[in-house]
């Protein structure tokens, strides 16, 4: 077996941003503008449609309704079939109750049932302390407490656009993010 790569969920493999303008629609909110998403924080919002957004993704069911984020799960899948160990690294969202569950139950769903074992979808809030190759993560700064075993490559998201690491799109092919390795 070759290196592990780390893959995030939210914003890599499954569109949290559409799950979250999902919820803004069916509650009268405007949903978010792509081009205004400077970063992952939602900003651009008041703080009465803050509390909403946070309402949305703390809401029982909601990360196991995401959709899967074009590429993503075919990207993954390519990277296995070529040796590699992939494995899932995605952070809890602290104030959903069943986060961590209807993550792996997202993954088991949409990749297939071995994705629900903790091996294969990891969920902690300090990546830094997960081993791995690469990590692919939306998020342009990954901070915790370790010095990561691995090298970062940015999923390309209008939330990250300034950062000046080295960039991936699932569009690209799986030959791109490998020759970071």
């Amino acid at each position: 077996m070759k290196d592990r790569i780390l893959v995030d969920m939210d914003g890599v493999l499954a569109d949290f941003v559409g799950g979250v303008n999902k919820g803004l629609w069916k509650r009268g909110v405007r949903p978010i503008n792509w081009e205004e998403m400077t970063n992952y924080h939602f900003e651009v919002y008041s703080e009465e449609e803050q509390k909403i957004i946070h309402e949305i993704y703390s809401a029982s069911g909601f990360f196991e309704s995401l959709e899967p984020i074009e590429g993503g799960i075919e990207g993954i899948r390519e990277i296995e079939s070529r040796g590699y160990a992939v494995a899932i690294c995605t952070a809890p969202a602290r104030t959903s109750l069943r986060c961590e569950e209807e993550k792996r139950e997202w993954a088991a769903h949409h990749i297939g049932p071995e994705w629900a074992r903790e091996e294969k979808t990891i969920v902690q809030s300090d990546k830094t302390a997960v081993y791995g190759a690469l990590i692919l993560d939306d998020k342009s700064e990954i901070l915790g407490e370790c010095k990561p075993s691995w090298k970062h490559t940015i999923y390309d998201q209008p939330w990250n656009i300034w950062s000046d690491k080295p960039r991936f799109k699932w569009g690209d092919g799986v030959d791109k993010l490998l020759e970071r390795l």
